[in-house]
């Protein structure tokens, strides 16, 4: 019993900040699962094939990769709130154009543009949260988020779903097409404004990540400023999750 008070304790005395980012969380991970569940359904709509789907979702996932080391290196400089708010922007601006295009080019640039602001929020949301969290309750705060994320995916897929349905019926549009598809690309766009508008009231941090960077080991990787203190540790961290990544790759974009 002391144990389980101990434990539910963690989750009381969250820094301001952090508590305001959870918020945010509610309103981008909404967004997301959204993105994930309807953005292959919509090009599908468009009338491309598998193939080229599949080609787009590639081009997502390489740009969002090479998004992720300057990213970091970028929130070091001029802090995680910067970086979060820009990521952000440009996901909804992208989602708004994707609105309003069919043409396959577009579609590439946009759905990269959109990986990059995604993989940006992604790399940096980890560093922002540890840096504003006592290391007793990192697991508290990092547990609610991703519990935050699930419940946030589940409540938007039947949400969203429900109210482009809804406006596509009043308008006249087949639940198929790509019409109910793109109420559903502006209703993200919706929520990604919600969440930079509560990301405003996160502190200025600019100067507060670089004093938070613990030197380590010379290597070839503070190149891209990263500083390994243990390297076995983190081969034995990187390692699994590119695997477990390599494998999602495979499934996920296809799973609808």
């Amino acid at each position: 019993m002391v144990a389980f008070r101990r434990y539910v304790q963690g989750f009381r005395g969250f820094e301001r900040d952090a508590r305001v980012f959870l918020v945010a969380t509610l309103f981008s991970g909404a967004a997301i699962s959204l993105f994930w569940i309807d953005f292959n359904l919509y090009l599908a709509a468009l009338g491309f094939d598998r193939s080229t789907i599949g080609l787009v979702a590639a081009a997502g996932s390489l740009t969002g990769a090479l998004t992720a080391f300057p990213a970091s290196m970028i929130s070091d400089r001029v802090g995680r709130r910067r970086v979060m708010m820009g990521a952000i922007g440009l996901m909804g601006a992208a989602l708004a154009l994707l609105s309003g295009v069919d043409s396959l080019p577009l579609v590439f640039l946009l759905a990269a543009m959109y990986a990059a602001g995604q993989q940006s929020l992604f790399v940096v949301q980890i560093p922002f949260l540890s840096e504003h969290s006592r290391s007793d309750q990192r697991s508290e705060l990092f547990s609610l988020q991703f519990a935050l994320m699930q419940v946030t995916q589940v409540a938007a897929a039947v949400l969203g779903g429900v109210t482009a349905t809804t406006i596509a019926g009043a308008l006249g549009i087949g639940p198929a097409e790509a019409g109910v598809f793109r109420i559903v690309l502006l209703l993200q766009t919706a929520l990604l404004i919600a969440a930079l508008l509560v990301m405003t009231r996160l502190r200025d941090d600019r100067g507060s990540a670089t004093a938070a960077r613990t030197p380590g080991a010379p290597s070839r990787l503070g190149r891209l400023g990263i500083r390994v203190t243990d390297r076995r540790l983190f081969v034995r961290l990187l390692l699994p999750g590119f695997l477990i990544a390599l494998g999602a790759g495979q499934v996920i974009p296809f799973l609808n």
